[in-house]
């Protein structure tokens, strides 16, 4: 799964649900389901946690409108991540995190997912979201 490691006190902001755009200053390729995760500096609550969960459905340049749901006044250069479907991982776990994004091997478990599974071969089954086995 992709994800972005996030400073206090924005990592917070995003969980609770009262901020629903991230800015950068640069735009992704991709679209998608996105991890969220705590940076470890500075310490706060989430710190080096996978907080949330959410679907990044656009990245385009900051408007003056997009401040309200940025919780930051428009800068030079900002790129307004617009994330959707914000949901709490149910037991945050520990992520090293790194710049821009990064994969993590995660299990549809531990983000609070119901696995996809289906049977490729007789008798195996694998997880189209997570790529668990059983």
């Amino acid at each position: 799964m992709k994800a972005l490691s996030i400073k206090e006190p924005w990592i917070s902001l995003i969980a609770s649900g009262d901020k629903t755009i991230e800015t950068r200053t640069w735009k992704p390729e991709y679209r998608g389901r996105i991890l969220l995760v705590g940076s470890k500096k500075p310490s706060g609550p989430l710190a080096g946690l996978a907080a949330c969960r959410a679907n990044l459905i656009d990245c385009r340049p900051m408007t003056k409108a997009d401040e309200v749901n940025a919780l930051c006044k428009c800068y030079p250069g900002a790129i307004s991540w617009i994330l959707e479907d914000i949901e709490l991982v149910p037991e945050p776990f520990g992520v090293r995190g790194q710049l821009r994004l990064y994969d993590v091997n995660v299990n549809c478990h531990h983000i609070g997912l119901a696995h996809d599974w289906y049977e490729p071969v007789p008798d195996y089954y694998f997880c189209s979201k997570c790529s668990a086995i059983r």
